[in-house]
């Protein structure tokens, strides 16, 4: 059930958002700060991260959560990063237990080997809604990443997860190829 969750409240929360503007509103909201701070997340300023178009496999566990009730489960998907542009966005997709989603626009940044993405995150169902922010690190090294994610709880109406409430994942991504959207997944 508790891994049912982990991967619905990532995949079903895929979509666009429209609170933040940019990498550095993330940085400053009180919640992700408090979540980044809690779980030593690692985030990569600068305007020059590196290209991680691609394919990729993911594999990897939860290393922390706001009350430790995750902190082992399995995290397994197919992600997809595409469309990069130099402005600092990339488009991203995933696919994990059958379910596939994904959104555009996103914000990166980074320098050298290391970037971050951005990502505001809408989900709804016929009892509950979240606005979530989920955040991915990581380091480069030839075609594969070495990667960390934090899934932020901004705001839950009618869910058993409250606000404030964040898990952090370690993962290492396996390029398979290139991708051009969901529809590669």
């Amino acid at each position: 059930m508790r891994q049912t969750l982990l991967v619905l409240l990532t995949l079903a929360a895929c979509g666009g958002g429209t609170g933040f503007q940019s990498a550095a509103d993330f940085a400053e909201n009180a919640t992700i700060k408090k979540a980044i701070a809690d779980s030593h997340f690692v985030s990569y300023p600068g305007s020059s991260p590196p290209t991680i178009t691609g394919k990729y496999t993911t594999n990897g566990q939860v290393a922390a959560s706001a009350d430790g009730s995750l902190v082992g489960r399995s995290v397994i998907s197919t992600t997809c990063l595409y469309n990069q542009k130099a402005a600092g966005q990339i488009d991203y997709a995933e696919k994990a237990n059958n379910l596939v989603a994904g959104g555009q626009g996103f914000f990166i940044s980074g320098s050298g080997n290391n970037f971050t993405v951005w990502e505001e995150l809408r989900a709804s169902s016929q009892t509950c809604s979240q606005h979530n922010a989920l955040l991915m690190t990581g380091t480069k090294s030839g075609a594969n990443i070495e990667a960390s994610g934090l899934l932020v709880v901004l705001d839950s109406t009618g869910c058993s997860i409250p606000d404030g409430y964040w898990y952090a994942t370690n993962t290492t991504w396996s390029s398979t190829g290139s991708c051009s959207g969901a529809s590669d997944l």
